[in-house]
């Protein structure tokens, strides 16, 4: 019913949010460990996001924005 509707949505919208940070990333000819170490975050974390195994906490979502010079809205969606 509706909630199998909304867990499809939310993974449909996971699934773009995820390629698109990886689409950022890349434009920026960046490696997931040079963003890594710029955010101080642990290596893991940049593919882990980009995987969709990680959601992204608020202030490294704000962080990304800044390192990649985006705002939050186009960081978040494709």
């Amino acid at each position: 019913g509706r909630v199998m509707k909304l867990e499809l949505f939310i993974g449909v919208m996971n699934i773009a949010v995820t390629t698109h940070l990886r689409e950022v990333r890349k434009s920026k000819d960046l490696l997931e460990k040079e963003v890594a170490e710029a955010l101080l975050i642990s290596k893991d974390s940049p593919p882990d996001m980009e995987r969709g195994e990680q959601d992204p906490r608020l202030d490294v979502a704000i962080r990304l924005s800044k390192y990649y010079n985006v705002s939050m809205e186009s960081l978040m969606t494709s």
